[in-house]
């Protein structure tokens, strides 16, 4: 078990585990990333957390470009034959 008081001159009785949650969250708002893509949201205002939001799920029928898809199938169907050349 790693010994986590002499890490960040905690009290044995006072680390618990929301502590280490704070801890994780203060270091993670205040370090600055070395991902391109975090840095170009973070300086446009975003925080990290929203940076780390995963994408929301396609609604269909969509339409990207010219054309449009009806099922999640033709989507992954066009996108299989595109990255395979066709």
């Amino acid at each position: 078990m790693v010994n986590r008081t002499a890490r960040y001159g905690l009290p044995p009785l006072l680390l618990t585990q929301n502590t280490l949650y704070l801890i994780h969250t203060v270091q993670t708002e205040t370090t600055m990333t070395t991902n391109p893509y975090v840095q170009t949201l973070l300086q446009k205002g975003y925080t990290v957390a929203e940076t780390r939001k995963p994408a929301s799920k396609k609604q269909f029928p969509c339409t990207i470009g010219l054309r449009t898809f009806q099922t999640q199938e033709e989507y992954d169907e066009a996108l299989a034959d595109f990255l395979n050349g066709y």
